[in-house]
C-alpha cells in the first residue's frame, strides 16, 4: 500500500506497538509509536509514515477497552488496521465488536508464521498446539481460554481462503476470521485489506506489516552501545529463561521482587518503573535499555513517544526515546513470550559485537 499521507494503525498494547512499527520500519516507513492521549507530534503529518497508536487497553475492562477503540475508530474514519496479541490475549472480542459496531468491516487474520503462531482451520496454534493447552493458557493477567476465534464473537465466520472471505463479505458477514499459515497467506490476505478500505485488518504485526510496500532501499539500525540495562516483569517462562541467560554477560537486569503480588500487578509495573528512571538517574553512562514484555515496556515509557527504527529479530524492536532527564537513550523492546531462551544473549552479542 503506497500511503500518501500518514497510515494511522493501533495495538492493544506497548511492545506489540512498537513491534508493529519496528517491521514497518524495517520496510522503509517513518515510523512513531504514541503512547494513548498523547498529542501527535510535529512532523507526523510526513507523507509515507505509520503512526501506530499504542492504546494500552489489553488489561483493561473489556467495555472500556471497545470504548477506547470505538472512538479512534470514529475519530479516524481511515484506520487500516488494529494489532492484537497473536496468542489470544486481552481484550481482542471486545475490540473487534467495536470496530464491527462502528461501521467497518473487520477481516482478522490471527496468525504470525516467523513466530510459530498459525491459523489453521479456524484454530490459532503456537509450534503447531492449539494456543489454549500451551502456557499462554496460565497467563496471570489474561489467560487464554479458547483457541477458536470465532468461540469469542457472536455472528462472526471462519474463512479458509480468500475466497471464502470474499464469498462471507458477499453476504455481509461484518467479521471474518481468515487462516494463514504461511507469509505468502498474510501477503494475499493484507493485499485484499488494502484494496477494500472499509475493511480493518486485525492481527499480529506480521499481517499489519503486509499492508506496507517494501521500501526502494531498508533503512539499518544504527549499532548498540555497549551500556545496557535490562527490565522485565514478564512472568511468561520464555521470558525467565532469556533473562537467566543475561547472567553470563554481566548485564544489569531490574525485575520485580520475587515475593510480588501477582494480584497487584499496577502497583509491582508502577515500582519497577521507578527503580528504572532511578538506575538511569544514577548512571549516566546507561545508553541502551531493554525492556521485556508489553506491560514493562508501557510502565517504563509512560507518555513518551518513541521514534522507531527497525527490527533486531521477530518482535524485537529498537528506537529512540527521550525519558525525563535522558535524551536519545536507545530502546529494544520485545514480548515476554517470543523467541528461544538464547534470544536476548544472542541480541546483545550481535548487536554490541562490532562497537
Amino acid at each position: 500500500m503506497q500511503a500518501t499521507r500518514p497510515t494511522i494503525v493501533t495495538a492493544d498494547d506497548t511492545t506489540g506497538a512498537l513491534e508493529t512499527a519496528a517491521a514497518c520500519a524495517t520496510e522503509g516507513c517513518s515510523c512513531l509509536v504514541v503512547p494513548h492521549g498523547a498529542d501527535l507530534p510535529a512532523g507526523s503529518g510526513i507523507p509515507g509514515a505509520l503512526i501506530v497508536l499504542d492504546l494500552r487497553s489489553r488489561h483493561l475492562p473489556p467495555d472500556e477497552a471497545a470504548s477506547r477503540l470505538r472512538s479512534v475508530v470514529e475519530a479516524t474514519p481511515d484506520l487500516r488496521a488494529h494489532k492484537i496479541d497473536s496468542t489470544l490475549r486481552g481484550n481482542w472480542p471486545a475490540e473487534v465488536e467495536a470496530i464491527a459496531h462502528a461501521g467497518r468491516t473487520v477481516l482478522l487474520v490471527p496468525a504470525f508464521p516467523a513466530a510459530g503462531r498459525t491459523c489453521v482451520g479456524g484454530v490459532v496454534h503456537v509450534d503447531g498446539v492449539p494456543v489454549h493447552e500451551t502456557a499462554f493458557a496460565d497467563d496471570p493477567r489474561s489467560p487464554v481460554t479458547t483457541s477458536r476465534p470465532t468461540d469469542r464473537l457472536p455472528g462472526a465466520v471462519s474463512a479458509h481462503d480468500l475466497g471464502a472471505v470474499r464469498a462471507a463479505l458477499a453476504e455481509g458477514v461484518r467479521i471474518v476470521v481468515a487462516d494463514a499459515a504461511s507469509d505468502a497467506d498474510l501477503h494475499v490476505l493484507a493485499a485484499f485489506a488494502a484494496d477494500h478500505p472499509d475493511v480493518v485488518l486485525v492481527g499480529p504485526a506480521a499481517a499489519i506489516t503486509s499492508l506496507v510496500a517494501p521500501a526502494q532501499e531498508r533503512p539499518v539500525p544504527a549499532p548498540l552501545r555497549p551500556r545496557v540495562l535490562v527490565v522485565s516483569a514478564s512472568r511468561h517462562p520464555t521470558a525467565l529463561a532469556q533473562l537467566t541467560g543475561l547472567a553470563a554477560l554481566g548485564v544489569t537486569v531490574v525485575r520485580p521482587p520475587a515475593d510480588a503480588r501477582i494480584d497487584d500487578a499496577d502497583g509491582v509495573l508502577s515500582r519497577l518503573a521507578d527503580d528504572v528512571h532511578r538506575h538511569l538517574s544514577a548512571d549516566a553512562s546507561i545508553e541502551t535499555l531493554i525492556v521485556v514484555g508489553g506491560d514493562t515496556a508501557a510502565a517504563v515509557i509512560g507518555d513518551a513517544i518513541v521514534t522507531v527504527e527497525g527490527s533486531l529479530g521477530v518482535g524485537i524492536a529498537v528506537g529512540r526515546i527521550d525519558l525525563p532527564g535522558r535524551r536519545a537513550l536507545r530502546l529494544v523492546t520485545k514480548p515476554g513470550g517470543f523467541g528461544a531462551p538464547d534470544t536476548l544473549v544472542d541480541v546483545l552479542h550481535d548487536a554490541l559485537g562490532s562497537t
